[in-house]
């Protein structure tokens, strides 16, 4: 069957990510996302059923916590992997290509590099919906940074070492931008309600 078919090259690709080295534009890595992500999509929203239908007490939230729980994972897989994919690739590109200059490759080699990059996580996420086993997806999480940092190497045609720097000191500018941002934010209300003391 295809899907499953789909499932294992996808898998051998986490395993295997030196074999990342496809020439695709960004349609054909969101073609292919969309095709690997079937069956862990299908598995996660029929976990998030049967977990969430047995989790809690209240049989009044019992199947409202289920299908919240199931619509959350297909919009994740639909929507928020996708437009994760597309912005982390676009961050990274700016500083690495246009700042630091690591990168020699187009938007498309790095969006490429980055799909193949959440591999680990999409196609275990349903882990996420199973008590005690969620928490082996910060297992499939550093799994990804290893075959997005290969993923990088492979697609920018830079080495190892250069390919992990060009995502890590964008990952770690935005992180310190977000910290700063939210202590201004925290800072002025705490400001504004000094004022009106």
């Amino acid at each position: 069957m295809e899907i499953f078919d789909n499932f294992k090259k996808a898998l051998d690709r986490c395993t295997n990510p030196n074999k990342n080295t496809d020439k695709m534009d960004v349609m054909d890595a969101i073609k292919y996302y969309y095709k690997v992500m079937i069956l862990p999509m299908i598995a996660s929203i029929a976990i998030a059923l049967i977990v969430g239908s047995v989790a809690t007490l209240s049989p009044i939230s019992t199947g409202a916590f289920g299908i919240v729980s199931a619509v959350f994972a297909a919009v994740s897989f639909l929507i928020l992997f996708p437009i994760g994919m597309l912005l982390s690739a676009a961050v990274i590109q700016l500083f690495s290509k246009m700042v630091f200059g690591i990168f020699k490759g187009n938007y498309s080699k790095t969006f490429t590099a980055m799909m193949f990059g959440t591999l680990p996580v999409v196609l275990f996420y349903w882990l996420t919906y199973i008590p005690i086993l969620g928490m082996l997806i910060l297992l499939f999480a550093i799994w990804s940074i290893y075959v997005t940092t290969v993923s990088l190497s492979k697609q920018q045609n830079v080495s190892i070492g250069k390919a992990f720097l060009g995502w890590l000191i964008p990952t770690v500018i935005l992180a310190v931008i977000e910290l700063v941002l939210m202590f201004v934010m925290f800072a002025s209300l705490g400001l504004a309600g000094l004022m009106h003391l």
